[in-house]
């Protein structure tokens, strides 16, 4: 996947010209535990606090140290004590972060519990924390990819020929993914799935979560709205091209409305249930080039308009943070 560095956080908006797709189709195996019935997710509630960012502080030099502190919409911070900080290392300075992954919104978390290593899914709204049935996370690095509501989680080991594998938090159904795959976004309602099919990212498919099957391959795409047909896409043009996001219609084929420049194609896209779209960019700072903070655009496709929504600055010793959208 083709990355430039951030340089600046302006949007504006720009003609320019289209882009195309490929369809295709695919199935995949889903599994799920006997006798478990259909129960409500953590919690559906979306109005409340959410996630600004998160991290891990450090015990003397370069250690990690818990637990998590989450830094929400409302100004409180939270430690998230039930759990995982901190996979070990060979030595006490080489451990890493536990996986932690948050939803596209900031409004929750997924992560291992401490003690039995269950899969469990936090309400940032209301604080409600309820364990995925039947579900135990794997030793070692794992990414996690939570959807909007917290109702799907992927869960991707990084050891090779690991398969991915969708979770749904409220039955506890597994649907296991080819090792390459790799989850891009979800639409609002998580209905839909976008994720990378190749280890380069030029090739992606639109993955149902309720029917486990691929309806769609295309070429690079990043976030597919409510509607089911508008795609909004990272473009970058090689090698010292503009980065744009193109809006696309999958049953048109063909751009819906003007291109947004961006300066860096290393921006995150969320679809919101209103129809506007979030687009995150981060702001590279330090000899190590490093995420120092991050802003928010709400950008509305109707009336062509953006508003700063928050500007997010990683406070100086916070490790391993995470923003919404996270994994």
């Amino acid at each position: 996947m083709r990355r430039a560095p951030a340089v600046r956080t302006s949007v504006s908006l720009l003609l320019a010209p289209g882009f195309f797709l490929v369809s295709g189709q695919a199935v995949a195996g889903v599994s799920e535990p006997a006798g478990v019935l259909h129960r409500p997710v953590a919690s559906e509630r979306t109005k409340g606090p959410t996630l600004r960012y998160m991290g891990l502080g450090s015990c003397g030099g370069r250690r990690l140290c818990g637990p998590w502190k989450a830094r929400l919409s409302d100004g409180r911070v939270i430690r998230i004590k039930d759990a995982r900080a901190i996979i070990p290392g060979p030595e006490p300075e080489k451990a890493s972060a536990a996986p932690m992954g948050v939803s596209p919104h900031g409004g929750h978390l997924a992560y291992s519990r401490r003690g039995d290593g269950a899969l469990v899914v936090r309400s940032i709204v209301d604080g409600y924390v309820r364990q995925v049935p039947g579900f135990i996370m794997p030793p070692g690095k794992v990414e996690l990819t939570v959807s909007p509501l917290g109702r799907f989680v992927g869960v991707r080991e990084r050891s090779a020929g690991k398969p991915l594998r969708l979770v749904n938090t409220a039955t506890g159904a597994v649907s296991t993914l080819p090792p390459r795959w790799n989850i891009i976004s979800f639409t609002p309602d998580a209905t839909r799935m976008l994720a990378y099919t190749d280890e380069y990212g030029d090739k992606v498919a639109l993955y149902d979560t309720a029917t486990s099957t691929v309806v769609r391959r295309m070429g690079d795409a990043t976030a597919l709205a409510g509607d089911g047909d508008t795609l909004a896409t990272r473009v970058h043009q090689e090698p010292e091209g503009p980065d744009w996001i193109t809006f696309t219609s999958l049953g048109k084929g063909t751009e819906v409305r003007p291109r947004i420049p961006v300066p860096t194609h290393n921006v995150y896209l969320t679809w919101n249930r209103s129809g506007t779209l979030t687009i995150r960019l981060p702001i590279l700072k330090g000899p190590w080039r490093n995420y120092s903070a991050y802003t928010r655009f709400v950008f509305d496709p109707q009336t062509g308009t953006s508003r700063k929504a928050d500007h997010i600055v990683i406070p100086r010793g916070l490790r391993a943070h995470r923003v919404a959208g996270s994994r």
